[in-house]
Parts: structure tokens; sequence; C-alpha cells
């Protein structure tokens, strides 16, 4: 390599890398913290300086954060910046108070139940394609709102799949978090709507004291806990038939096995399903004890816990959880 050669390749690798404003997205909104988090998922630093929100719901649009509020941030490569909507800031660099960005977002956060449109804007021409560098909009149920699609068809075709495209959420939903697709042109299917138990029991409209997870207040002989693990009513006596759940026996391989089919719940982040076994109805555990998925759908699993029969007398039961 001739010494030109040698200092041009040094200049060149010596260059930073380039900042790609729209590897910015709005990774995650919590509607039960009020967290809106972005993140830089491209291999630089980021500016956001005169950088804002536009967002619009079913009463209102045109709901703009602040020209200066973002000035002196910005955002490396693979972190993320948390806004509070709640002004609930713990302080650090990687948090801000929605006050902070000063003018205004629509307003409350939440997954309906109307719909909810948001646009990150690179500055404040907010009529241009250009200017957006993310995009994302949901609704209860995924029914098109009108009033909160009022630029969406700004993003079209460029960050968002299409003006009519929601993505779908319950009264329930506590959490949306884009899953694929990071970086590109974005479609509902990209996103996870998830809820918690916390979530889902707020919403049924029971007293305090009878939220707990172990409390039956339907009297159905399912606590909370049960109810929300086979997503049923808390407040409505639910007959067995109803849990989802079968029994039967398989061969396989020259081995009999006895099985229990049950429905996992994909949205419910904090649930957890474990198969456990006895021979003698005095303690229960998971040795022995096979998962497998037999089919799976949005948001839902079909699952077989199963045992090898070998025995004359084997128990086979589904717990739930919360947390890991």
């Amino acid at each position: 390599m001739t010494p030109r050669a040698l200092l041009s390749a040094l200049l060149v690798s010596t260059l930073p890398l380039a900042a790609a404003p729209r590897d910015v997205q709005v990774k995650s909104i919590d509607f039960e913290t009020g967290l809106i988090e972005l993140h830089n998922f491209g291999a630089a630093v980021q500016p956001l300086d005169g950088w804002r929100f536009c967002t619009h719901d079913e009463d209102s649009t045109r709901r703009y954060t602040g020209a200066t509020g973002f000035n002196g941030k910005s955002l490396a490569a693979g972190s993320s910046l948390f806004i509070h909507f709640n002004n609930d800031s713990p302080g650090g660099a990687d948090h801000l108070n929605r006050s902070s960005l000063g003018g205004f977002f629509a307003s409350p956060l939440d997954p309906g139940p109307g719909g909810y449109a948001m646009g990150l804007y690179l500055n404040s021409s907010f009529a241009s394609t250009g200017s957006l560098a993310d995009f994302l909009q949901w609704s209860l149920g995924g029914i098109d709102d009108t009033n909160a699609d009022f630029r969406s068809h700004t993003a079209a075709g460029v960050l968002w799949s299409d003006q009519g495209a929601w993505i779908s959420t319950t009264a329930t939903t506590s959490r949306l978090e884009l899953t694929a697709n990071l970086g590109a042109l974005n479609s509902p299917a990209d996103y996870t709507a998830s809820e918690t138990f916390g979530s889902w029991i707020a919403a049924q409209g029971h007293a305090a004291e009878d939220q707990d997870p172990e409390d039956d207040s339907d009297a159905d002989q399912l606590d909370n806990l049960t109810d929300y693990g086979h997503d049923l009513h808390p407040s409505v006596p639910n007959a067995p038939t109803e849990r989802s759940l079968e029994f039967g026996f398989e061969d396989e391989a020259g081995t009999t096995y006895f099985y229990l089919d049950y429905t996992a719940f994909l949205q419910k982040t904090d649930l957890t399903y474990r198969g456990e076994t006895s021979d003698t109805l005095d303690t229960f555990g998971t040795s022995g004890v096979e998962e497998r998925v037999l089919s799976t759908t949005v948001n839902q699993e079909r699952r077989r816990a199963r045992i090898e029969a070998s025995n004359p007398f084997g128990a086979l039961r589904l717990l739930f959880g919360l947390g890991t």
C-alpha cells in the first residue's frame, strides 16, 4: 500500500459514523408507569436538538411538545431516553420529565377507549413526511379512529404501514413494545401489547379489598389469579368447561403418557405456567414433567404438560404464578 493510500485508509477508518435520525424509535410505552422509551437502534450518536412530539387522540389533535425541549440531549448508539409522562423522573441524563419538554401531549396516555397517534419529529415541520423520525398509533380493538389519525397519512408507506392500521389494545393493556423490524417501516404486527395482573384487575372495577390474587369475589372457587391465568372474568362465575383444560393419554415410541393441555396467554407477560406431578397427592414437583408447545397463534400458545403413565397412580396439575 502506498503512503497516500495508507493515509486515505486511516482517514476513512477514523471518521465518525454518520448519525441516522430514523434509527431513533419509540421502543416502548408503559401505560402503568407513564414511561415513553426512545431508543437509538443505530451505530452513532444522534443529537435530539429541535426534536418534538406531535400527538393526537380521540378528543384532541396537534398537541405539540416545545421546540427546545430536547435541546442539549443526545442518544448514544444502543441507549435509551425515558420520558416520564407523570413527571416522576428519578433524575439522570437518561430520564426526562414531560414538563421539561414544554408544550403539550394528547392526554391521558392510555390504551383506550379511543385511538392515540404519536409522531416524533426532527423539527417543527409537522406536515412534512421528511421531518418524521418515527410514528406509531394504537386503539382499543384496533378500530380506526378518524380523529386520532389526523396526521397518520404523512407516515403511511414511509414509517407506518397504512393510515388505517392500528396496534390493537384492550382496556387491560399495560405496555406496548417494538419487537420486530427495528429501524424500518413498521406496522402493528411489529409491536407487542402486553398486560399485567395489576392492569387487568384494576380494569375489572373491583373494590380494593377484592383485588389480591387469592381473592374470589364471584365465589366460583376460582381466585383472581386463576381467572387471570385462564383469561376469564373475575366478576362472573365460571364453569369448569371454560378453563380450556384437556386431559388424556397418548403413546409415543412405545411409552404411554398422561397429559394436560392448556392455553398460555402470551400478552400476560408477568404470568408463569408450571406443570407439577405427584404419586401421593401429598407433595407435588416438576421432576418428570415434560412441557411442549403444540401450536401458536397471535398472543396464545397451546401447551402440553405430560408425565409417563408407568405408575399405577399419578396426578398432574397446572399452577399459575406472577413473576419469574
